[in-house]
């Protein structure tokens, strides 16, 4: 069963993203990863972006994640949950400059800082959500943030 909606979430990733559709965030969820601990525990969730500006609201989206019962019973999860309840991190602003997207935040709490598997986890959610963009060939983010 969870063999089947990995193929099904995987082959929704392909589409294109519009300016009003459901787009993929990237979490974790160990119980469908099959190689715990090594380079990649991270699936897709699905979540509604309506507006003009998809490549900020998807990182929203991320910053305010929360997950229905269903999605908690297949085990997917994200330190970005503990971001929404204290609204520890902030997106200032995001500028996509010759495929390169520039992703500025401010982080008054320290959210981004911690123990070195933590921060890779939050790193390569939000870079893995924003390298789904055909126009985004490479994410820069401040680089005194995300830093153990």
């Amino acid at each position: 069963m969870k063999a089947l909606v990995v193929f099904v979430l995987l082959m929704l990733v392909s589409f294109p993203v519009s300016s009003s559709s459901f787009v993929p965030i990237f979490v974790t969820n160990y119980d469908m990863d099959d190689n715990l601990g090594k380079e990649d525990p991270l699936f897709p969730v699905y979540r509604e972006i309506k507006g003009d500006d998809p490549i900020k609201e998807v990182i929203e989206s991320l910053f305010e994640i929360s997950f229905s019962d269903e999605e908690k019973e297949m085990g997917f999860s994200s330190e970005y949950n503990s971001c929404q309840r204290s609204k520890a991190l902030f997106l200032k602003k995001v500028e996509l400059k010759d495929g390169v997207l520039f992703v500025h935040l401010e982080d008054p709490l320290f959210f981004t800082s911690g123990g070195s598997g933590r921060i890779e986890i939050l790193k390569a959610q939000l870079e893995k959500t924003l390298l789904q963009f055909k126009e985004v060939e490479e994410v820069v983010l401040p680089y005194y943030m995300f830093q153990p």
